[in-house]
């Protein structure tokens, strides 16, 4: 009896991802060394990844495999290919090398699958990459739909003079009139601020354009250093890193200043040549790092850091406070006092609610006496929203962005959301449950700010994929045809199925299909539901652990039936295309488990 395989599999490309360990070092006699690594390796939803490993020893050599650590069933050879890969299949692979001298582990090799091209958060292609080489910290729109990117970067695409700031135009790539021949910042930026195509920089330069300007400067549109704006801000200061513009051109602007060895931090509103607004009074209970600012709609400002307000104060608070719009605490603030009051770790980003309420981002685990970890939504009068249940982030929260639709936007150094792997951004409804159609690419880095566009949502940070350190995506899915579409397609390219859509495509047979070969049929799609396309490639190999096997009666052709995929057909294990792969004779709900009835006698599924 001889047998054959027959494999669906979907459409993809793929990225790389850094990382990994050194090569194992031989000892003498003892287990295998390897020769080659498995790389990381980023690929979309329902492509294959691939990896593979080897050794140089010479002996009886036996292969396992291993996702976070756990044995993969089946897979005992030097190759390990995943077939149709789902966000599930986000992990960390090793390969281990196993001999009677003992067993050695290959480096980790990440494996990271990104969403459909369809979905909603998937990165806009019509964006270019605007190639950063460093981390970006700070992002503003202008009105003319041109924003500028400030941080750590020393380049960018097709830029000589891109140090630590540079303006990108609407399709991503960087304006070479912006500051030409401009020395720029001689450190870094931290905070970017505009209003209209006015545009705050702060940091931790002293001087900009080679002229002295300690820590804040106000460009002209080409980028220039505005010099007549003179900020007026307290003695000593190191650096810039709140800045909150107001409709009037008046600007709030925070940071740090340090006289000898004493530290002290400030929160100053300037008026539009920089003067110091005198109907403000800094507020004097800063006594640790101010990291972040919003103003609501009324004009009060919610304030978030380090900070904390003393016990037997009139209003007792830790690392987050509401000032009124001349710097007092705001009557209506009055949060539990004791330990609990406030954040029990530091607020590092906010993002002001049209009902006046904020979001609230950063390090802690609980607010108020309510648990939080790195997320919560905290009401004017100081206590946290119960009704505002955001998920268990595994490390910090450093920006914030909010939509038309009020979903918010988190981006930071979090790995996890709840158990399930996310990378660095998450899209909240507005009861703070994760929006399941959100579906992001998996980062390889930190995001540090987020930026909300009429394109879509921007984000910078220190990563490398999947751009480099400022990517754009889209916040809606990609239209698709509409529903009841009957779409005739040749059967030459892998198939893409998206999830959550009803498509169904049918085979004509029967067909000869040569043993060990491949074979070309044409295929009539129709969308039961919203799709956007549907190609599908049949492959006949030899079985192994990961294809569907047919057995053959008679070699050496198969005699293909008619046969339905239906939508989320998986052609990995058994136990996942066993409920989604139907027979056309008996077909079953998707709920259902086990392997299907036989299909007619000369063929039958295993």
């Amino acid at each position: 009896m001889r047998r054959a395989a027959i494999t669906a599999l979907l459409a993809v490309s793929a990225l790389v991802s850094a990382g990994g360990l050194p090569e194992a070092q031989a000892d003498g006699g003892g287990p295998p060394v390897f020769t080659r690594q498995p790389l990381p390796t980023a690929v979309p939803f329902g492509h294959t990844a691939a990896l593979a490993a080897d050794t140089e020893f010479e002996a009886t050599l036996r292969w396992e495999w291993r996702k976070n650590g756990a044995v993969i069933p089946g897979a005992a050879a030097s190759r390990l290919t995943l077939y149709n890969v789902m966000e599930e299949d986000t992990a960390e692979y090793h390969a281990v090398a196993l001999s009677d001298a003992g067993a050695r582990w290959s480096s980790p090799a990440a494996v990271i699958v990104q969403p459909p091209e369809t979905a909603s958060g998937r990165v806009d292609e019509a964006f270019t990459d605007p190639g950063f080489g460093g981390p970006v910290s700070a992002l503003a729109l202008r009105a003319d739909g041109s924003f500028l990117v400030a941080g750590e970067f020393l380049s960018a695409r097709g830029i000589s003079n891109a140090a630590r700031l540079v303006r990108i135009l609407p399709g991503g790539m960087p304006d070479p009139a912006f500051r030409p021949d401009a020395a720029g910042p001689d450190g870094a930026v931290y905070a970017l601020a505009s209003l209209g195509n006015a545009v705050w920089a702060g940091g931790d330069f002293r001087n900009f354009d080679t002229a002295p300007a300690p820590c804040l400067v106000k460009l002209t549109p080409s980028g220039q250093r505005d010099a007549a704006f003179l900020p007026a801000l307290p003695s000593g200061a190191e650096d810039v890193r709140v800045l909150v513009p107001l409709p009037d051109g008046r600007i709030y602007a925070g940071g740090r200043s340090r006289q000898g060895n004493a530290v002290s931090d400030w929160l100053v509103r300037l008026s539009a040549d920089g003067s110091r607004d005198l109907t403000f009074t800094p507020p004097a209970f800063l006594n640790g790092r101010l990291r972040a600012a919003a103003v609501r709609p009324d004009g009060r400002v919610w304030l978030g850091g380090n900070f904390f307000r003393p016990a037997g104060s009139v209003t007792t608070f830790n690392r987050l406070a509401l000032i009124e719009s001349n710097g007092t605490v705001s009557a209506f603030f009055k949060p539990p006092s004791g330990a609990d009051s406030g954040a029990n770790l530091e607020v590092r980003c906010l993002q002001a609610l049209p009902d006046g309420s904020v979001v609230a981002g950063g390090v802690f685990s609980k607010v108020n006496g309510l648990t939080r970890y790195g997320l919560a939504r905290v009401l004017e009068n100081g206590s946290a929203d119960p009704g505002f249940a955001p998920p268990v982030l595994d490390d910090a929260v450093q920006a914030l962005a909010m939509d038309s639709a009020n979903r918010i936007y988190a981006g930071g150094d979090f790995s996890l959301c709840g158990t399930r792997p996310v990378r660095s951004i998450l899209r909240l409804l507005p009861d703070g449950v994760p929006d399941p159609e959100w579906q992001p690419p998996m980062g390889n880095g930190p995001v540090r700010t987020l930026l909300m566009t009429p394109a879509g949502l921007l984000t910078g940070g220190a990563f490398s994929l999947p751009r480099l350190a400022c990517a754009r995506l889209a916040l809606e899915p990609r239209a698709r045809p509409p529903f009841g579409t009957a779409v005739p397609l040749p059967l030459t390219e892998p198939v893409r199925l998206f999830r959550r859509t009803q498509a169904v495509a049918t085979f004509p047979g029967p067909a000869a299909v040569p043993d060990h070969g491949a074979a070309t049929f044409p295929v009539s799609l129709t969308t039961l539901g919203n799709i956007e396309e549907i190609r599908i490639w049949l492959d006949l190999r030899h079985p192994d652990t990961q294809t569907l096997t047919l057995t053959l009666e008679p070699p050496p052709a198969l005699l293909l039936p008619p046969l339905t995929l239906v939508d989320g057909a998986r052609l990995r294990h058994g136990a996942d295309f066993r409920r989604t792969l139907l027979s056309p004779q008996s077909p079953r709900p998707l709920s259902q488990s086990g392997p299907p009835a036989p299909s007619p006698p000369s063929t039958a599924w295993r």
